[in-house]
This record gives structure tokens, C-alpha cells and sequence, in this order.
């Protein structure tokens, strides 16, 4: 699957949510949910106002400006340049917005905290996934702390799946490469990668409330001092 093409494609939608794939069951994720989502991100990466927040696959900036509210600066990066640039539009004081690859980027500055949410499906391969976590962890502080959050969880995926036509479409499309779902992830992978970098780590069951819990969980990791 071509990620970047898709994500360019999904910008032009008129609703900012859609444009980063922010609903279910095709409706659009009401406001006050997306609050929680930040205040729920924002709890696990323990972010206080004199922080400074590296918010990796930012997007359009949905949850990115909730977050801003909470820290102090926030560097913002996303490969889609046409998602940059729909986040451009809306001014922020404090965001400084960066067309980047998340699996290859360079700030020349360490952060407090590290967030990529919503989007390590993407990276598809343990080669690519190993790159991004190098990425991060290259630019997080000693004692810092990353959030992995929002992801497919490799033991439900069959249930989400869960009839003969699903799992038939998803089959195909991921050999035509048209899946538009990406990896769902076991998560004995993701602590193998983490451990390859030294980093401590525990994986967050979501809540109840969350809008995909039911197949989704969080990984929080921390940075050795």
C-alpha cells in the first residue's frame, strides 16, 4: 500500500476528521470524545505545561492543537504533504508543523515527549517499525516518555474480521495492496523492538469508552536515564 498517496488522497475530504480517518461506522467522532482521547494521551504520557512535545504523524493537527493546550511547544511532523498543509491553516502559537518521514527524520532536538498515535499500523514491516522506534528514541530525552497508542492488536484481528466476506476482502486487498487497515500487531513484536532499544515499557489495555478498545491497545515506553 502506498501510504503516502492514500493519506494525500484522505486530505481532500471537506470534514478535518475525515481527512484522518477520525470515525466509525462511518460517522464522524463528535468533539467531545476527541477531548477525551487528548486528555486520555495526555494523562499517559504524564504531559505538563513546560513540556516540549514531539507529535509524530501529526496529520491534520486534530488531536495535535488539544495537546498544544497542555505543554509548552509542540513540533509536529507527517509525511502527507497535503495533511501539513490543511494543518497549516488553522494558526497555533506554539506548534511548529514539519513534512517529515517518520521512519527517517532528523529535528537536531531531543523532547520530553513522544507521541504517535493512530498510525504505527502503517508501518507494516519490523524493518520499518525498528526505524521509526530508532527515530524516536534518537529523539527523546533520558527519562522521557513515548506513547505507541491505537494499535490493531494482532489477537483480535479475526474478530474484526468476523465474517467469511471481511476476511475474504481483507485477504485480497492485502495481496492486490490495497489494504487500508495496515498491520495488525502482536504484541510480542512490538516488545522485542522496544527491548532492541533499551527501552522499558508496558502495554495499556484501552477503556471501554475508547472508539476502537474492543481490537486497539496502547504501548507506553520510557526512556532509560
Amino acid at each position: 500500500m502506498n501510504w503516502k498517496e492514500f493519506w494525500n488522497n484522505q486530505a481532500k475530504e471537506n470534514d478535518p476528521k475525515a481527512q484522518v480517518g477520525r470515525l466509525i461506522s462511518g460517522n464522524l467522532h463528535p468533539e467531545e470524545l476527541m477531548d477525551k482521547i487528548a486528555n486520555k494521551i495526555a494523562n499517559q504520557i504524564q504531559l505538563k505545561p513546560n513540556d516540549v512535545l514531539l507529535d509524530v504523524c501529526c496529520g491534520n493537527g486534530i488531536l495535535t492543537r488539544k495537546l498544544a493546550l497542555k505543554c509548552n511547544s509542540v513540533t509536529a511532523i507527517d509525511f502527507s504533504e497535503v495533511l501539513i498543509r490543511n494543518a497549516q491553516r488553522t494558526e497555533s502559537s506554539n506548534i511548529t508543523w514539519i513534512c517529515e518521514d517518520a521512519s527517517n527524520f532528523e529535528l537536531n532536538q531531543q523532547f520530553d515527549k513522544i507521541v504517535l498515535y493512530f498510525s504505527f499500523q502503517y508501518f507494516e514491516s519490523n524493518q520499518q517499525a525498528l526505524k521509526v522506534i530508532e527515530s524516536l528514541k534518537l529523539h527523546l530525552k533520558p527519562s522521557g516518555i513515548l506513547l505507541l497508542g491505537d494499535i490493531p492488536d494482532y489477537d483480535f484481528k479475526w474478530k474484526y474480521y468476523d465474517t467469511f466476506l471481511k476476511r475474504f476482502f481483507a485477504i485480497w486487498s492485502k495481496l492486490k495492496g490495497k489494504n487500508n487497515m495496515g498491520r495488525f500487531w502482536r504484541k510480542s513484536d512490538l516488545v522485542k523492538l522496544c527491548a532492541d532499544n533499551n527501552l522499558t515499557f508496558e502495554i495499556q489495555k484501552q477503556e471501554t469508552w475508547q472508539p476502537y478498545s474492543w481490537y486497539r491497545f496502547d504501548l507506553v515506553a520510557y526512556s532509560k536515564k
